[in-house]
């Protein structure tokens, strides 16, 4: 027996203006990791300051890339209209991040955030991106949990009993893999909770990063076997987009964490990279007098 899903994904309209179930879970995901990021900065002896400044550029480029590595993998027609005829009819297209937003690009566009802001701050960009990419898995889930509320991204047919007929597409049993990653995406915030309290002062700067990084690209790389192919590549005729674009990207961080002597999951082997040491706050002088009183 299959669930029937079909909910209007527009919440509500003022004019021309719309309110989305998406961008309201989206917008859950960002304020989310925006609440937790200080404490993470925090912690790794970063300033309020620059958690606040990066909760306004890590969205922008966020979404940014997204929307670029949509209209280059998954909208390519779009942008070879406007290469064959460059007016402002095929350009609006183009501009639209409602069109489409692809992870890949998202996870390019905060990480470029965090290397110019740490460029241009002189501050430890390895150190920095461990604490950012703690708050950013919280964000992961909720994209997902928006685009089932679209009915977009679609599972292959299926015959499970938690099959899900989108009633707005056909009515097809599908996988509902949607749900499979934004689970998937709570699993891993635990995952990132979990080695941030008992395994971060054991991983050196970077590691923490490499290993969120890897970790969801190789879900994501699992959970694309039940989706629908989402474009009509022959490239793709065995493993889809989002794969391609998740192959390199997890055999990097492995690559890294396995055989890099700088950033894998060892001890860190010098004072210069034991950030929690600089975190803590110095001890209190003692107080005028104490030694005679002693």
């Amino acid at each position: 027996m299959s669930f029937h899903w079909n909910p209007d994904p527009i919440i509500a309209e003022l004019g021309s203006i719309e309110l989305r179930w998406y961008g309201v879970c989206f917008a859950i995901g960002i304020l989310w990791g925006a609440t937790v990021l200080p404490r993470y900065y925090k912690q790794r002896g970063f300033g309020e300051e620059h958690a606040n400044n990066l909760s306004i550029w890590i969205p922008l480029c966020m979404i940014i890339g997204a929307h670029a590595v949509h209209m280059i993998f998954y909208d390519t027609q779009v942008l070879v209209r406007f290469w064959r005829t460059p007016d402002w009819d095929h350009l609006l297209p183009i501009l639209d991040v409602r069109s489409g937003l692809a992870s890949h690009g998202g996870g390019l566009g905060c990480i470029f955030a965090v290397w110019a802001y740490a460029r241009a701050k002189k501050l430890n960009f390895f150190e920095l991106v461990d604490a950012t990419m703690l708050a950013a898995v919280w964000v992961f889930p909720w994209v997902r949990i928006g685009n089932f509320v679209n009915s977009e991204i679609l599972g292959m047919p299926a015959t499970v009993p938690w099959a899900v007929v989108f009633d707005q597409i056909d009515q097809t049993p599908r996988h509902p893999t949607q749900l499979y990653e934004a689970t998937l995406g709570f699993v891993l915030i635990g995952i990132a909770v979990w080695l941030n309290r008992k395994h971060a002062q054991r991983m050196r700067p970077g590691a923490l990063f490499f290993t969120l990084l890897g970790l969801y690209f190789v879900l994501r790389f699992i959970v694309e076997f039940w989706k629908e192919h989402q474009t009509p590549d022959p490239m793709s005729a065995y493993i889809t987009t989002g794969q391609w674009l998740s192959l390199p990207i997890f055999l990097t961080c492995g690559l890294v964490l396995l055989l890099s002597k700088r950033h894998g999951i060892l001890h860190p082997s010098d004072a210069d990279q034991r950030w929690w040491e600089r975190a803590a706050p110095a001890a209190p002088p003692p107080a005028e007098g104490a030694a005679d009183n002693a």
